[in-house]
């Protein structure tokens, strides 16, 4: 064993083999060479040194371009990496984006070396480098860039944006760490066929160009507008084209209830309409008397509307509908009459109690459908269920609703309760201590919830004492509707009796026979 200067180490032996172990060496590279000596003195030495190379120390790495944290202006940067290792096996450069998605992967085999990157787009990157020497050491560093090296647009107006005009103005403003140097609007119709452009020179850091177009005709446009820099830097506004609608017919609407002419002593309706429109609607108000009661911005094209208005005082009134769409058309209902009459009194029931003076909407179940259990789906606050129990008017009132809760009023004897979803209650109505009624919270889909209501009082089935002409009591009353006996009459006594005397005649003849 040797090294590049001295002969450290011989070790012999007269076996066939040998295994020598050397510990303690610095790092550094040794020669081993053995030579083999038989008795007739022939000798051998291996054709070719074995060289090691003892290694066990990392090797250094420094990139040193760019600096950590550096915020690049351009689109392009030069990766520069070195290493203070004299036994280097590879460099790897990665490039890799904020979520540590690897871009690109660069490799060498020199003690340093330089990568370029070119056309990089604005973002935020991390640069790791990692050399391995060919002991197998290794050591890595990392850096964290920002480019910012593409003009930033910003476009008005709005995308989507919904206008009765056929003049239209489109703003580009612009913003660059490098100067500007033009702005470029382009405008295609809905078929996708470019209807105009227009290039403006601008320049410093920010700026901001305006281009005005008379649109043909109503329909769909398609615009955008291209932000260069004078190192050839290039950003579109938007990332995909922006839509502006001309828009120049009204909507329709059909009025659907209450209808013409209706009169009731109901104060509260939900006034339902439809609406067609190309596009989208904006509001649609509730006109009554000639005054703005109520509106609604959750307008549909397809499928009714409704306005709700309570309170609406006792009189004759002309009601209507007006719609306003996106881009400003408005358009108005034909108008209907309704009257509210006085209201009636509500009856109290039959165990009495308090009175609710005001409900939105009264639903009666009758005596089949309670006693099957009837399911009553879209109940709101303020609404009412009457039925009857023992001949006698009794009524559910739903007082609040919650996301998971209702709450309700069973009269005629005032009962509160609040009932979770799924949850049953039972109510006595008539005031005798056996329940009549039960109540279920079936779900609620804020604000409305369904229900059932069902009877649960018991039914009775009269029972009559038998008359019988035993002279005995009986001790059980029969729970089965009874036959009642009666005494026969004369008339069926001789017929028995005519009965007998032919069957023994007969009997006698055959006696006389035999």
């Amino acid at each position: 064993l040797s090294n590049s200067t001295d002969l450290l180490d011989t070790n012999a032996s007269s076996a066939t083999s040998i295994n020598i172990t050397y510990t303690g060496l610095p790092e550094g590279i040794y020669y081993i060479n053995a030579t083999a000596n038989d008795t007739l003195g022939n000798t051998n030495v291996t054709a070719f040194t074995t060289v090691i190379t003892l290694d066990t120390t990392n090797p250094g790495i420094n990139l040193t371009s760019p600096s950590n944290y550096a915020n690049i202006s351009v689109s392009w940067f030069t990766v520069n990496v070195t290493t203070t290792d004299t036994n280097v096996d590879t460099i790897t450069v990665l490039l890799l984006n904020s979520s540590g998605g690897v871009i690109y992967t660069n490799t060498s085999s020199s003690e340093s070396y330089e990568f370029n990157y070119t056309g990089i787009s604005d973002a935020a990157y991390y640069i790791n480098a990692t050399v391995n020497d060919s002991a197998g050491n290794s050591n890595q560093t990392s850096i964290y860039i920002t480019v910012d090296a593409y003009p930033d647009a910003t476009l008005t107006p709005a995308n989507n944006t919904q206008s009765s005009l056929n003049n239209q103005t489109f703003n580009c403003s612009a913003t660059s760490s490098i100067n500007l140097s033009s702005a470029t609007f382009y405008i295609w119709n809905s078929s996708g066929d470019v209807l105009d452009t227009n290039k403006t020179d601008i320049s410093g850091l920010s700026n901001s160009t305006n281009m005005t177009e008379e649109l043909p005709a109503e329909g769909a446009y398609y615009w955008n507008c291209l932000v260069n820099d004078t190192l050839g830097n290039e950003t579109w506004g938007a990332t995909t084209n922006r839509t502006i609608i001309v828009d120049q017919t009204a909507p329709e609407i059909t009025l659907e209830s209450p209808a013409n002419a209706a009169s009731a002593t109901t104060s509260a309706y939900n006034f339902t309409f439809n609406v067609s429109d190309s596009y989208d609607i904006s509001i649609c108000i509730l006109i009554i008397d000639g005054i703005n009661v109520a509106n609604s911005t959750s307008i549909r094209t397809s499928g009714a509307n409704g306005i709700y208005k309570s309170g609406i005082a006792v009189n004759s009134h002309s009601w209507s509908i007006n719609c306003t769409d996106n881009a400003g058309n408005v358009n108005a209902s034909a108008s209907r009459t309704l009257t509210v009459t006085a209201a009636a009194s509500e009856p109290s029931g039959g165990g009495g109690g308090s009175i609710v003076s005001r409900w939105v909407k009264q639903i009666k179940l009758n005596e089949t459908e309670l006693n099957l259990g009837q399911t009553l789906k879209q109940m709101k606050a303020k609404y009412r269920v009457t039925f009857n129990v023992s001949g006698m008017g009794h009524s559910v009132l739903i007082l609040n609703l919650t996301n998971t809760t209702i709450t309700i009023e069973v009269a005629s004897t005032p009962q509160k309760a609040v009932l979770s979803i799924g949850e049953i209650k039972n109510f006595d109505v008539t005031g005798d201590g056996v329940n009549d009624i039960s109540v279920k919270l079936n779900s609620i889909k804020y604000p409305a919830a369904d229900l059932v209501i069902q009877s649960i009082a018991p039914t009775t089935t009269p029972t009559t004492t038998p008359t019988t002409t035993s002279t005995t009591t009986p001790t059980t009353t029969p729970t089965t509707t009874p036959t009642t006996t009666t005494e026969p009459s004369k008339s069926s006594i001789a017929q028995w009796i005519f009965a007998l005397i032919i069957i023994v005649v007969i009997a006698a003849v055959v006696i006389l026979i035999l």
